[in-house]
């Protein structure tokens, strides 16, 4: 029998887009303040609203977001790496039934975990909005939620694992990616405690305490572990169903529930223990991770899409 032939090196990613998103960094903070100012001017900003975290915060954290998708999408572009048929998006490996599946049941696990909350006195269920405004934080969370898990489970299940598997075991890379998936959450603006001046000083200091969060065990640590429990169960539901449109379901699910109870709920004293709105950094999150993560484990392999 003839050896295989052997694979096509792997694309040059362009030095060009490289320079380009590094030089854009610090070019997001400066521009950061101004930004926030025409915000402020037009009305999209309300610098008093500081529910998800501080408001410049929030434009900064997206304005950061450029030279991140210039590295990205310009220089790396993980598109000619993974391809729709290679994640089993598309063709003979494709189940987007078995991603509905698993957004249902994500999606009752969650609510269970939800009225867990409730029964042990952490949440109130208190609806204080038109029915109107209701429907629309339901579509809107929903469309965001789907958005990002297409985005994320493209990068850190798909192609991530498939780029850092050239020089780890498939086990290390899947963990790598997951700890950088995890690291990531610590650039939040709710991670801003103090008002965070609308100014490049100010930028550089969210930067930092940004920074700073990230090697925090008190103030990430048990997000951390959570996101960390989380990125692997998602990493396994991708290998055993051998399509992303399951990690997809699991993934978009997760993200409307947190996006969207909030409106719908009021947090009562809790105990230090027991977490914070997130969910996913506390005993009974990770209890639900965890069990997840063994269930998925010991699934079989489905034929399909040919991963590392």
């Amino acid at each position: 029998m003839s050896p295989p032939p052997p694979a096509p090196p792997w694309p040059r990613p362009s030095r060009l887009w490289l320079w380009a998103g590094l030089a854009l960094f610090p070019l997001s903070i400066l521009l950061a303040p101004a930004l926030y100012r025409l915000l402020l001017d037009l009305g999209w900003v309300d610098a008093t609203d500081v529910k998800g975290g501080d408001p410049f915060g929030k434009v900064l954290r997206r304005c950061l977001l450029l030279p991140i998708a210039v590295l990205v999408l310009g220089w790396l572009r993980p598109w000619r790496e993974v391809d729709l048929v290679g994640m089993g998006l598309k063709g003979p490996a494709a189940r987007p039934r078995a991603g509905l599946l698993a957004f249902a049941v994500t999606l009752a696990c969650l609510l269970a975990l939800l009225a867990a909350h409730v029964g042990l006195g952490w949440l109130r269920v208190e609806v204080n909005e038109p029915g109107s405004r209701v429907f629309f934080r339901l579509g809107k969370t929903l469309l965001s939620g789907l958005v990002i898990a297409c985005l994320e489970e493209w990068i850190f299940r798909a192609w991530l694992p498939l780029r850092l598997a050239r020089r780890l075991s498939v086990a290390a890379a899947g963990l790598v990616a997951a700890l950088l998936y995890a690291g990531l959450h610590a650039f939040r603006a709710t991670h801003l405690k103090d008002a965070v001046e609308p100014s490049v000083a100010g930028a550089w200091s969210a930067l930092g305490t940004w920074i700073g969060t990230l090697f925090d065990p008190a103030a990430f640590g048990p997000a951390f572990v959570g996101l960390l429990l989380f990125g692997l169960l998602l990493a396994a539901a991708y290998r055993r169903a051998r399509t992303l449109w399951v990690s997809i379901g699991i993934h978009a699910a997760s993200i409307w529930v947190l996006f969207a109870y909030g409106g719908f709920t009021e947090r009562e004293p809790t105990p230090a223990w027991a977490g914070t709105k997130v969910l996913y950094d506390g005993p009974l999150g990770w209890t639900l991770l965890l069990a997840a993560l063994w269930l998925v484990r010991r699934s079989p392999v489905r034929p399909g899409a040919s991963l590392p």
